[in-house]
């Protein structure tokens, strides 16, 4: 069992963190080792631990999972003192905080490249402050080479690979209030039985290059034409050809959190229009960069790419 002070588990595999009768100060884990943490990595980990500064807004804090692993996003509740207002950064970035009664809700994105380790996560809360060392896990991703005959084409064209990368960095920094939720969850967005070719993070070289990058979504090897279906409900914020990602989708489900399509043979929504949970959007290609019929799909929250997988319904 993690104990932190007046911290214990908020559930299988979460972080529950008590303040109400926690005086100011700093806590660790009484033995000052974690073992679950030690068991998953040959590098020893600093104990996680939090600092509480003076006040009384903050009462309580839960997160989950615990401890996260690299392309996971940690998902927290806050509890406060009614009207407070409250803000979040995690790991020099600053995300939203949600809701407007004692109990917040925030989704911290882990990008699958974070080092290992423990990154610090700052709530604000009127002013009292909580700095707690979230201990992100290594991951377990295979890696796979892209041959030059199939990236070249595409990468070496420079000025085109930037100015959609920032085109799209710009649409996913768009926050649209409302719609997903702390509990939102979606469907696959294939149905049937999936073969996955390229799991999230897989660690990808180009070629001959030895830059590692890290696969941003989830590829599903499947025939050309195979209907593609809206995981959850949202807006269409892009449907178009594009350079690197060929006929690409962009739903915003609201709240910062963006699913993209990438690769379609065909798009059948528009920009503007509402989707709902199963609609069809699309259907399976090769198109862009892309060595065979597949579909990427691909989360952002927050900006950062995560692991799709972790929001799948539970069956």
């Amino acid at each position: 069992m993690l104990w932190l002070g007046g911290a214990g588990p908020a559930r299988a595999e979460g972080l529950d963190i008590d303040l109400r009768a926690a005086p100011v100060g700093q806590f660790r884990h009484d033995d000052g080792a974690d073992p679950a943490l030690a068991a998953a990595s040959a590098t020893a980990f600093a104990t996680p631990s939090y600092v509480l500064s003076p006040g009384g807004a903050i009462e309580r804090v839960r997160a989950w999972p615990w401890p996260p692993v690299q392309g996971q996003t940690l998902a927290l509740e806050v509890s406060v003192r009614a009207g407070t207002p409250v803000t979040l950064t995690f790991a020099t970035r600053d995300y939203a905080v949600l809701g407007a009664g004692p109990v917040r809700w925030a989704l911290a994105p882990i990008p699958p490249l974070a080092p290992p380790g423990n990154h610090p996560l700052v709530l604000d809360a009127g002013g009292q402050r909580l700095v707690l060392q979230v201990p992100v896990r290594a991951g377990s991703f295979s890696s796979v080479n892209i041959p030059a005959s199939a990236a070249a084409p595409i990468l070496s064209q420079g000025s085109k690979v930037s100015d959609e990368a920032a085109r799209m960095a710009e649409l996913f920094s768009l926050v649209t209030p409302g719609g997903w939720n702390l509990y939102s969850r979606f469907d696959s967005p294939l149905h049937g039985e999936l073969r996955r070719t390229s799991p999230f993070g897989s660690r990808r070289t180009y070629g001959a290059s030895t830059a590692i990058s890290a696969h941003e979504g989830e590829d599903y090897g499947a025939v050309a034409g195979t209907p593609v279906y809206a995981p959850a409900p949202g807006g269409v914020v892009l449907a178009d050809p594009l350079f690197v990602r060929g006929n690409a989708i962009v739903i915003d489900h609201g709240n910062g959190v963006h699913t993209g399509y990438w690769h379609l043979s065909e798009i059948s929504v528009a920009v503007g229009e509402s989707v709902g949970r199963g609609q069809l959007i699309g259907k399976v290609g090769s198109t862009g960069l892309s060595t065979g019929a597949h579909l990427h799909w691909e989360l952002r929250i927050g900006g950062r790419a995560v692991d799709p997988l972790q929001w799948l319904w539970q069956e």
